[in-house]
Protein backbone atom coordinates (compact mmCIF):
# COMPACT_ATOMS: atom_id res chain seq x y z
CA UNK A 1 0.00 0.00 0.00
CA UNK A 2 1.21 3.47 -0.94
CA UNK A 3 -2.12 5.24 -0.98
CA UNK A 4 -3.72 6.76 2.15
CA UNK A 5 -7.50 5.92 0.77
CA UNK A 6 -5.99 2.56 -0.26
CA UNK A 7 -5.53 1.93 3.34
CA UNK A 8 -8.36 3.41 4.91
CA UNK A 9 -10.55 1.95 2.57
CA UNK A 10 -9.00 -1.68 3.55
CA UNK A 11 -9.24 -1.19 7.11
CA UNK A 12 -13.17 -0.58 6.47
CA UNK A 13 -13.20 -3.65 4.86
CA UNK A 14 -11.67 -6.01 7.37
CA UNK A 15 -13.30 -4.14 10.21
CA UNK A 16 -16.98 -5.27 8.86
CA UNK A 17 -15.61 -8.88 8.30
CA UNK A 18 -14.35 -9.17 11.58
CA UNK A 19 -17.31 -7.73 13.06
CA UNK A 20 -19.44 -10.26 11.20
CA UNK A 21 -17.56 -12.80 12.28
CA UNK A 22 -16.26 -13.64 9.13
CA UNK A 23 -13.18 -15.84 9.41
CA UNK A 24 -10.38 -14.51 6.89
CA UNK A 25 -7.28 -15.95 5.45
CA UNK A 26 -5.35 -13.76 3.51
CA UNK A 27 -1.81 -13.05 2.20
CA UNK A 28 0.49 -10.32 2.25
CA UNK A 29 4.19 -8.87 1.50
CA UNK A 30 4.37 -7.22 4.45
CA UNK A 31 3.66 -8.38 8.03
CA UNK A 32 1.02 -6.15 10.37
CA UNK A 33 3.49 -3.95 11.82
CA UNK A 34 5.00 -3.09 8.25
CA UNK A 35 1.72 -2.49 6.67
CA UNK A 36 2.05 1.22 5.11
CA UNK A 37 5.34 2.33 6.36
CA UNK A 38 5.89 5.46 5.99
CA UNK A 39 2.80 6.73 4.72
CA UNK A 40 1.56 9.89 5.02
CA UNK A 41 -0.98 10.46 8.03
CA UNK A 42 -0.07 6.45 8.80
CA UNK A 43 -1.32 6.97 11.97
CA UNK A 44 -5.29 6.94 10.84
CA UNK A 45 -4.08 3.16 10.08
CA UNK A 46 -3.08 2.13 13.00
CA UNK A 47 -5.87 1.07 14.24
CA UNK A 48 -6.29 -1.61 11.99
CA UNK A 49 -3.07 -2.85 12.82
CA UNK A 50 -4.18 -3.81 16.12
CA UNK A 51 -7.27 -4.85 14.70
CA UNK A 52 -5.52 -7.44 12.77
CA UNK A 53 -2.76 -8.63 15.51
CA UNK A 54 -6.35 -9.23 17.51
CA UNK A 55 -8.18 -11.20 15.38
CA UNK A 56 -5.39 -13.38 13.11
CA UNK A 57 -2.64 -15.04 13.60
CA UNK A 58 0.38 -14.32 11.59
CA UNK A 59 2.33 -17.08 9.60
CA UNK A 60 6.28 -16.02 8.41
CA UNK A 61 6.64 -17.55 4.94
CA UNK A 62 9.59 -15.62 3.94
CA UNK A 63 12.05 -17.78 1.78
CA UNK A 64 15.51 -16.65 0.64
CA UNK A 65 14.90 -19.15 -2.07
CA UNK A 66 13.33 -17.64 -5.72
CA UNK A 67 11.52 -21.24 -6.66
CA UNK A 68 10.61 -18.96 -9.80
CA UNK A 69 14.55 -18.46 -10.51
CA UNK A 70 15.26 -21.84 -9.49
CA UNK A 71 13.20 -23.85 -12.15
CA UNK A 72 14.26 -21.49 -14.77
CA UNK A 73 17.78 -21.85 -14.16
CA UNK A 74 18.76 -24.76 -16.12
CA UNK A 75 16.52 -23.98 -19.26
CA UNK A 76 17.35 -21.53 -22.42
CA UNK A 77 16.30 -18.50 -21.97
CA UNK A 78 14.55 -15.73 -24.25
CA UNK A 79 15.43 -12.14 -22.63
CA UNK A 80 18.24 -10.86 -24.36
CA UNK A 81 20.32 -7.40 -24.15
CA UNK A 82 21.22 -5.69 -27.47
CA UNK A 83 24.85 -6.65 -27.49
CA UNK A 84 23.76 -10.87 -27.03
CA UNK A 85 20.51 -10.07 -29.99
CA UNK A 86 20.62 -8.27 -33.32
CA UNK A 87 17.69 -7.21 -35.31
CA UNK A 88 18.54 -9.63 -38.20
CA UNK A 89 18.68 -12.11 -35.33
CA UNK A 90 15.32 -11.71 -33.35
CA UNK A 91 13.86 -11.30 -36.78
CA UNK A 92 15.07 -15.05 -37.09
CA UNK A 93 13.78 -15.91 -33.83
CA UNK A 94 10.54 -14.21 -34.08
CA UNK A 95 9.80 -15.77 -37.48
CA UNK A 96 10.83 -19.25 -36.14
CA UNK A 97 8.64 -19.01 -33.74
CA UNK A 98 5.64 -17.66 -35.57
CA UNK A 99 6.12 -20.47 -38.37
CA UNK A 100 3.86 -19.82 -41.30
CA UNK A 101 1.33 -17.84 -40.01
CA UNK A 102 1.32 -14.34 -41.46
CA UNK A 103 2.46 -11.27 -39.57
CA UNK A 104 -0.52 -8.18 -40.09
CA UNK A 105 -1.71 -4.84 -38.38
CA UNK A 106 -4.33 -5.69 -35.41
CA UNK A 107 -6.58 -3.50 -33.64
CA UNK A 108 -7.06 -4.58 -30.34
CA UNK A 109 -10.49 -3.20 -29.08
CA UNK A 110 -10.00 -2.55 -25.39
CA UNK A 111 -13.10 -1.76 -24.69
CA UNK A 112 -14.87 2.21 -24.07
CA UNK A 113 -14.68 2.97 -27.15
CA UNK A 114 -10.50 2.31 -27.11
CA UNK A 115 -7.85 0.22 -29.11
CA UNK A 116 -4.39 -0.48 -29.52
CA UNK A 117 -3.13 -0.40 -33.37
CA UNK A 118 -0.45 -3.50 -33.17
CA UNK A 119 1.27 -3.15 -36.43
CA UNK A 120 3.43 -6.72 -36.11
CA UNK A 121 0.29 -9.41 -35.18
CA UNK A 122 -1.17 -12.31 -36.54
CA UNK A 123 -4.76 -12.14 -36.51
CA UNK A 124 -5.09 -16.27 -34.61
CA UNK A 125 -3.56 -14.79 -31.08
CA UNK A 126 -0.44 -17.11 -31.48
CA UNK A 127 2.16 -14.20 -31.18
CA UNK A 128 2.63 -9.61 -31.41
CA UNK A 129 5.93 -8.42 -31.68
CA UNK A 130 5.43 -5.09 -29.84
CA UNK A 131 7.55 -1.84 -28.25
CA UNK A 132 8.37 -1.22 -24.51
CA UNK A 133 7.27 2.75 -25.40
CA UNK A 134 4.06 0.93 -27.34
CA UNK A 135 2.71 -0.39 -24.26
CA UNK A 136 4.72 1.39 -21.25
CA UNK A 137 4.99 4.81 -22.68
CA UNK A 138 0.72 5.61 -23.14
CA UNK A 139 -2.22 5.71 -21.42
CA UNK A 140 -2.43 1.78 -20.90
CA UNK A 141 -3.66 0.14 -17.39
CA UNK A 142 -4.23 -3.52 -15.98
CA UNK A 143 -7.58 -4.20 -17.64
CA UNK A 144 -5.82 -3.27 -21.05
CA UNK A 145 -2.62 -5.93 -20.38
CA UNK A 146 -5.33 -7.91 -19.28
CA UNK A 147 -6.75 -7.84 -22.98
CA UNK A 148 -3.44 -8.36 -24.38
CA UNK A 149 -2.57 -11.48 -22.69
CA UNK A 150 -6.07 -12.84 -23.21
CA UNK A 151 -5.52 -12.30 -27.06
CA UNK A 152 -1.54 -13.57 -27.63
CA UNK A 153 -0.12 -16.23 -26.64
CA UNK A 154 3.02 -15.16 -27.25
CA UNK A 155 4.49 -11.59 -26.45
CA UNK A 156 7.98 -10.50 -28.17
CA UNK A 157 8.93 -7.33 -25.93
CA UNK A 158 11.64 -4.91 -27.45
CA UNK A 159 13.54 -1.83 -26.37
CA UNK A 160 13.19 -1.96 -22.10
CA UNK A 161 15.17 0.60 -20.80
CA UNK A 162 16.85 0.75 -17.50
CA UNK A 163 13.86 1.50 -15.08
CA UNK A 164 14.11 4.43 -12.76
CA UNK A 165 12.17 6.35 -9.79
CA UNK A 166 12.46 9.54 -11.92
CA UNK A 167 10.10 7.83 -14.65
CA UNK A 168 7.79 5.60 -11.73
CA UNK A 169 4.97 5.70 -14.35
CA UNK A 170 6.55 3.81 -17.19
CA UNK A 171 7.91 2.00 -13.76
CA UNK A 172 4.48 1.28 -13.07
CA UNK A 173 3.22 0.51 -16.51
CA UNK A 174 5.33 -2.43 -17.00
CA UNK A 175 5.18 -4.21 -13.30
CA UNK A 176 1.61 -4.01 -14.29
CA UNK A 177 2.39 -5.49 -17.74
CA UNK A 178 4.49 -8.05 -16.30
CA UNK A 179 1.83 -9.34 -13.78
CA UNK A 180 -0.77 -9.73 -16.28
CA UNK A 181 1.21 -11.51 -18.87
CA UNK A 182 2.34 -13.57 -15.82
CA UNK A 183 -1.50 -14.57 -14.94
CA UNK A 184 -2.64 -14.56 -18.30
CA UNK A 185 0.37 -17.35 -18.56
CA UNK A 186 1.79 -15.91 -21.32
CA UNK A 187 5.15 -16.45 -22.89
CA UNK A 188 7.57 -13.68 -23.61
CA UNK A 189 10.25 -13.26 -25.52
CA UNK A 190 12.24 -9.87 -24.36
CA UNK A 191 14.90 -7.79 -25.49
CA UNK A 192 16.77 -5.00 -23.15
CA UNK A 193 17.97 -1.57 -24.89
CA UNK A 194 20.98 -1.35 -22.59
CA UNK A 195 23.94 -3.96 -23.07
CA UNK A 196 24.37 -3.87 -19.37
CA UNK A 197 20.68 -5.54 -18.46
CA UNK A 198 21.86 -9.03 -19.27
CA UNK A 199 19.30 -10.02 -17.29
CA UNK A 200 15.76 -8.74 -15.84
CA UNK A 201 16.93 -8.01 -12.00
CA UNK A 202 19.61 -5.46 -13.88
CA UNK A 203 16.90 -3.67 -15.69
CA UNK A 204 16.06 -2.16 -12.60
CA UNK A 205 19.58 0.02 -11.26
CA UNK A 206 18.05 3.54 -10.41
CA UNK A 207 15.53 2.20 -8.10
CA UNK A 208 16.36 4.18 -5.50
CA UNK A 209 18.84 6.89 -7.14
CA UNK A 210 17.25 10.54 -5.78
CA UNK A 211 15.96 9.30 -2.56
CA UNK A 212 17.69 9.64 0.66
CA UNK A 213 15.69 7.12 3.33
CA UNK A 214 16.97 9.49 6.11
CA UNK A 215 15.73 12.73 5.07
CA UNK A 216 14.26 12.93 1.57
CA UNK A 217 16.63 15.09 0.30
CA UNK A 218 16.10 15.46 -3.70
CA UNK A 219 12.98 13.25 -3.41
CA UNK A 220 11.18 13.04 -6.46
CA UNK A 221 7.67 13.62 -7.24
CA UNK A 222 6.02 10.53 -7.17
CA UNK A 223 2.29 11.74 -7.97
CA UNK A 224 1.06 9.77 -4.81
CA UNK A 225 0.83 10.45 -1.53
CA UNK A 226 1.40 14.11 -1.67
CA UNK A 227 1.28 15.95 1.40
CA UNK A 228 4.96 17.83 1.77
CA UNK A 229 7.31 18.70 4.85
CA UNK A 230 10.15 20.42 4.05
CA UNK A 231 9.49 20.65 0.48
CA UNK A 232 9.69 17.00 0.08
CA UNK A 233 6.49 14.18 -0.05
CA UNK A 234 6.26 12.17 2.91
CA UNK A 235 5.24 9.44 0.97
CA UNK A 236 7.97 9.15 -0.92
CA UNK A 237 9.88 6.68 1.19
CA UNK A 238 6.88 4.47 1.50
CA UNK A 239 6.15 4.50 -2.23
CA UNK A 240 10.31 3.25 -3.09
CA UNK A 241 9.66 0.47 -0.71
CA UNK A 242 6.90 -0.95 -2.33
CA UNK A 243 8.32 -0.28 -5.79
CA UNK A 244 11.35 -1.99 -4.71
CA UNK A 245 9.57 -4.96 -3.65
CA UNK A 246 7.28 -4.99 -7.08
CA UNK A 247 10.24 -4.52 -9.11
CA UNK A 248 11.70 -7.88 -7.37
CA UNK A 249 8.95 -9.98 -8.20
CA UNK A 250 8.40 -8.73 -11.59
CA UNK A 251 12.40 -9.24 -12.53
CA UNK A 252 11.52 -12.75 -11.18
CA UNK A 253 8.66 -13.06 -13.28
CA UNK A 254 10.36 -12.22 -16.20
CA UNK A 255 13.23 -14.71 -15.31
CA UNK A 256 10.67 -17.58 -15.22
CA UNK A 257 8.64 -15.88 -18.31
CA UNK A 258 11.48 -16.33 -20.53
CA UNK A 259 12.70 -19.53 -19.79
CA UNK A 260 12.14 -22.47 -22.15
CA UNK A 261 10.79 -24.46 -19.19
CA UNK A 262 7.53 -21.89 -18.71
CA UNK A 263 7.57 -21.96 -22.76
CA UNK A 264 7.00 -26.12 -22.49
CA UNK A 265 4.51 -25.55 -19.25
CA UNK A 266 2.25 -23.25 -20.89
CA UNK A 267 2.40 -23.94 -24.93
CA UNK A 268 2.07 -27.84 -24.14
CA UNK A 269 -0.90 -29.12 -26.37
CA UNK A 270 -3.08 -30.62 -23.40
Amino acid sequence: MTDVADALILSQLFSVLFTLGTVVVATSNRPPDDLYEGGVNRYYFMPFIGLLQKHCVTHDMASKTDYRRLTSLNFPSYYFSTDAMSTAQLDALVQEVRGDIPSSTTELNLGHKRSLVLSDADERGKLVRVSFDELCDAELGATDYRRLAYQFQIVVLEDIPLLSMEKHDLARRFITLVDELYEGRCVLICVAREASATEPGLLFPKLRQGIDEEDGDSAPSLGIDQAMKGGHPIGALASVRELDFAFERAASRLTEMTSLGWWDRVLRPV
